[in-house]
């Protein structure tokens, strides 16, 4: 990642939580990566689980950012690590992405398969507060390397909102 640039806070484009992908490829990357970070354990044990599971907000994060980082390597994605930006009839809970997505997203950076700048928030009310950038380390781009799926292969998904 030597050749990257360090973050930058304004190279960066909201995480798209519509973006989608049935191929093969993206599901084993996915499967492989619930696996070995145990992502499993955010399954809810309760009777009233969730609209989405953990497995398929890992895979609409992964997604997410290898579409940026076949767009470009430096760009990243501004990803919110507060709660109540997940809450019902919010952006992200429009295809039921709940705040489950945060400790899925902290177990890729804890595992080392993020670069991460994070969040600022200016208390003076002066200044602009900014949410957290991620996008791909070394580790998961090795990942991304081994992909053929292209953007072509990557759809919205049929939840998408509309404007």
């Amino acid at each position: 990642m030597a050749d990257l640039d360090p973050i930058d806070r304004w190279y960066s484009e909201p995480l798209d939580v519509h973006v989608w992908s049935h191929h093969p490829e993206i599901r084993e990357l996915t499967d492989c990566l619930f696996d070995e970070l145990g992502i499993s354990r955010l399954d809810s044990k309760s009777n009233n689980k969730p609209k989405i599971s953990p497995k398929s907000m890992l895979r609409v994060l992964l997604l997410d950012l290898y579409v940026r980082w076949l767009k470009d390597p430096n760009l990243s994605t501004g990803f919110n690590k507060a709660v109540r930006h997940y809450k019902p009839n919010s952006r992200y809970n429009g295809l039921h992405i709940n705040r489950n997505i945060i400790p899925v997203e902290k177990t890729l950076e804890d595992q080392g398969y993020l670069e991460v700048l994070p969040h600022y928030n200016d208390r003076t009310g002066a200044g602009r507060s900014y949410t957290t950038r991620i996008r791909p380390s070394e580790r998961l781009t090795d990942h991304f390397r081994r992909l053929t799926i292209d953007l072509h292969d990557i759809d919205k998904h049929h939840n998408e909102e509309l404007l």
